[in-house]
């Protein structure tokens, strides 16, 4: 895989939008079944764990998913990254990243489909494609959500953030993890999927903040099943 490939996967994916304001889509309201907490306030150090975010009506902002080129032919969805505003105050925002059972596509052209353990490989049109990654969207999960402020900056106008920053990360026995002012670290994870050499593939993601960490990854198993289907 080339540095370019790696750099604008880089570049799409791992950005801190709790620095700056995102920007602006064509706003829908929140879908907010499986949220049930309320709402925190940004600054309450002497708390031991803050409940995670309650977003209802809350307005999406913006939303992108998190992809993997797995090959030249092959892409693979493995979640969301939707980012939210609150209209009863327009400089708080969330960021929400939701991890969904993974969606290969492949932009080759064929008439088959094949289903795996875990992933499905399919060829779509445009239309269906986006229908497709709708629906595995609609039944995703947080997994990580980020707080933040803005404010303006007197010196140039610009926005900045305001105070401290809350993170709440997933952790793997289905509890949250609060922490406030934590970086979020997110690793690529890739897999060898030939037995006679290698052959290194993008096959997840890794969030982490200190050392906590929740892992996105695709079945090694289904990967080498759709090289090997693929030749």
């Amino acid at each position: 895989m080339n540095k370019s490939l790696i750099c604008s996967i880089l570049i799409s994916l791992c950005f801190c939008p709790y620095l700056a304001r995102g920007e602006s889509v064509e706003s829908t309201r929140a879908d907010t079944s499986q949220i049930v907490a309320n709402q925190p306030a940004l600054s309450q150090p002497n708390a031991s764990n803050l409940p995670i975010p309650d977003i209802t009506g809350w307005t999406v902002t913006g939303t992108s998913r998190v992809e993997l080129r797995v090959s030249s032919d092959l892409v693979a969805y493995i979640g969301l990254v939707v980012q939210y505003s609150n209209p009863a105050n327009s400089r708080e925002f969330i960021r929400a990243v939701r991890r969904h059972i993974p969606r290969i596509i492949s932009h080759q052209k064929k008439t088959d489909e094949r289903l795996f353990s875990e992933a499905v490989i399919m060829f779509y049109s445009q239309k269906e494609e986006e229908e497709s990654l709708r629906e595995v969207s609609d039944k995703s999960d947080p997994v990580v959500y980020i707080q933040w402020r803005t404010k303006e900056n007197i010196r140039n106008g610009n926005d900045m953030q305001d105070g401290s920053f809350n993170i709440w990360l997933l952790r793997p026995d289905g509890t949250w993890y609060w922490s406030q002012n934590k970086k979020e670290v997110i690793e690529f994870l890739s897999e060898n999927i030939s037995n006679g050499k290698s052959q290194n593939v993008f096959s997840g993601m890794k969030y982490g903040v200190s050392d906590i960490y929740h892992i996105i990854r695709i079945n090694r198993s289904d990967l080498i099943r759709i090289f090997e289907e693929n030749k």
